[in-house]
């Protein structure tokens, strides 16, 4: 019959020693390889291939977001004059050694909420170990007088400072 394959048994006959048809051999001599499938194992090296390309992109995200290689290092602040830099740095301390893409606006915000001049902030990466703060700080716009105290205020009614020197503090 066209199209069919023959196997063809090396023995028809088998041996004495061996064991009759019903009953199971020990040796191996009685098992057939059958030939894979064509597309079988194309299939089977693409998947192998994917799976290791995902094994090392996880790895390599992973190494990313957890190592400390790219831990903060270093803190530049822009944008104070209200605050010095100084303050800001000291705020943002506990980010120190902690990996860059694990910190977010929303954390170094929680970090700056006691300074109650800073309005906003925004964060930047710098790879290797810099972390890159803008400030945007309240704007002050009156000179409160309570009792002998003056306090400077913004237009939300948030007490900035309160000015050794009153009359020399810039109001716009």
């Amino acid at each position: 019959m066209p199209g069919r394959r023959k196997v063809k048994f090396a023995d028809r006959n088998p041996p004495a020693d061996r064991a009759p048809a019903g009953k199971a051999s020990a040796g191996a001599d009685n098992v057939l390889a059958f030939p894979e499938p064509p597309g079988k194992r194309l299939k089977r090296n693409i998947l192998v291939a994917l799976g290791t390309v995902l094994a090392l992109v996880g790895a390599l995200l992973a190494a990313a977001i957890f190592s400390p290689v790219l831990a903060v290092g270093t803190v530049t602040v822009s944008g104070t004059r209200l605050v010095t830099t100084e303050q800001v740095q000291a705020a943002l301390e506990p980010l120190k050694g902690k990996p860059l893409p694990q910190i977010s606006d929303e954390e170094v915000s929680r970090l700056l909420a006691p300074l109650v001049q800073i309005k906003s902030v925004s964060t930047q990466a710098r790879p290797p170990s810099g972390l890159v703060v803008q400030v945007l700080e309240r704007v002050p716009v009156a000179l409160v007088k309570q009792g002998e105290q003056y306090q400077l205020v913004d237009v939300d009614g948030v007490v900035l400072a309160s000015p050794a020197d009153p009359p020399w503090f810039p109001c716009p």
